[in-house]
């Protein structure tokens, strides 16, 4: 290895780079290492093509930052004990693959999300409410709900939750579409509808357009994420709240920074929020 490349820590980043949220966590990393770098960036997607890295050593790995869904990819870092800084970690029971006193952790504060999309859509003047979770009933999901339904308690406001799917529904958006297009045909109107995030919004205005529902005169929809090609591809265009998704990528090497140069090696854990709606 050349005296340069010795010079310049190797950092891995395992992230799944077909989503906004991770190309913006990117653009983060790339800011921070810009300006107190450099680094050896090694992206790992888990792409059908990619040769896995199964001993990270031998390969020079000085850091990994990583998002908790490529599982599989994670295990050798665990094995190999580098400093790692991990995102979003998954529902408590996945604390079990990442325990949290190994590892560093950037967070969205998933409540501060709802809260957010409840002032919203109570400041457009709406009487009803409805929130729509995801597939899963995901930990990230529900803390969203009950940050929207709190809110709208506070405002003595009442919000139809959209019930979790059976396992028949959740593995087919046909099934399921017809469930949901029962379920926004009941609901009281003008309503505004608060989804999980933005691929949960594209599907309720895709039932909408298909039940004959108007939108948004009837129910208005607010998504999550800001992804601007589903967004803006949906009809109507859809409003939707901007994560500090790129924030938080600065933050991660930020942290593993400090770590690779010995500065801290506690576990940290940080909360990042949302910054606006987007209309």
């Amino acid at each position: 290895m050349s005296r340069i490349a010795k010079q310049m820590p190797q950092v891995m980043i395992l992230l799944e780079m077909s989503n906004k949220i991770n190309r913006d966590r990117i653009q983060g990393i790339l800011r921070y290492e810009r300006l107190y770098g450099p680094w050896r960036l090694h992206i790992v997607e888990g792409k059908r093509f990619e040769q896995p890295s199964r001993d990270l050593r031998s390969l020079g790995v000085d850091g990994v930052i990583a998002g908790t869904t490529l599982t599989e990819l994670l295990e050798p870092i665990m094995r190999a004990r580098v400093p790692t800084v991990l995102f979003d970690l998954l529902d408590p029971k996945a604390t079990r693959l990442y325990p949290k006193f190994r590892y560093s952790t950037v967070s969205c504060d998933s409540v501060a999300v709802g809260q957010m999309g409840a002032e919203y859509l109570l400041a457009q003047g709406f009487s009803h409410f409805a929130f729509v979770t995801d597939i899963w009933d995901s930990n990230w999901a529900c803390k969203r709900r009950d940050g929207f339904v709190r809110r709208l308690a506070d405002a003595r406001m009442a919000c139809h939750v959209y019930d979790s799917l059976s396992d028949l529904a959740r593995g087919d958006w046909s099934i399921e579409q017809k469930g949901m297009a029962a379920w926004l045909a009941q609901l009281p109107k003008p309503i505004g509808l608060m989804t999980a995030n933005d691929v949960r919004g594209r599907q309720v205005l895709d039932t909408c357009l298909m039940a004959g529902i108007s939108v948004p005169d009837q129910i208005a929809v607010l998504g999550v994420d800001n992804d601007e090609l589903i967004c803006s591809t949906t009809n109507p265009p859809m409003t939707s709240i901007l994560r500090d998704t790129e924030g938080s990528g600065y933050c991660a090497a930020q942290m593993l920074d400090h770590q690779m140069r010995g500065k801290n090696r506690k576990q940290e854990s940080l909360l990042y929020g949302p910054i606006r709606v987007v209309a």
